[in-house]
């Protein structure tokens, strides 16, 4: 499970350094993607982004929406593998869409992680904050009880 957030910088080739909690579990590689809804990049490990795979080949081939969902996620994807200090270097087009020039924060979000820019996270996390009513009324739908 991925938890928790880390502020990391690009390095002069490009190179992001993945956090080092996580690379025993991201060093057989990763795969990243657009977000569908935010303007983040996800960060899937191999295994979940099989998990992906067999959802969108679950789909019916036929739906317009579900071909466009699938063609967006992977046509965007770039498969990487983590050097031994744990940097992948992600596709300057992925970086140029994610508003991702010298820093990104490393959200965790459960079964992946999420790059953001630091600009485009404040706006958000902001958002949020200041809807706590929002935040209770969706955790209340999804049947999330922590106390909320």
């Amino acid at each position: 499970m991925f938890t928790g957030q880390d502020r990391h910088t690009f390095d002069e080739k490009g190179r992001l350094t993945l956090p080092a909690k996580y690379r025993e579990e991201l060093e057989k590689g990763i795969v990243v993607t657009r977000s569908v809804v935010e303007p983040c990049l996800l960060v899937f490990t191999r295994e979940q982004w099989e998990v992906v795979g067999q959802r969108c080949s679950d789909l019916n081939s036929l739906d317009d929406d579900a071909r466009s969902v699938a063609r967006y996620l992977f046509a965007n994807a770039a498969e990487l593998v983590p050097d031994r200090q744990g940097r992948v270097i992600l596709p300057s087009r992925l970086r140029t869409w994610a508003g991702l020039n010298g820093e990104a924060l490393i959200l965790g979000s459960n079964t992946r992680l999420e790059i953001w820019s630091a600009e485009r996270w404040a706006v958000l996390n902001d958002e949020l904050e200041a809807n706590p009513d929002l935040l209770k009324a969706s955790a209340r739908q999804l049947g999330i009880n922590i106390g909320i």
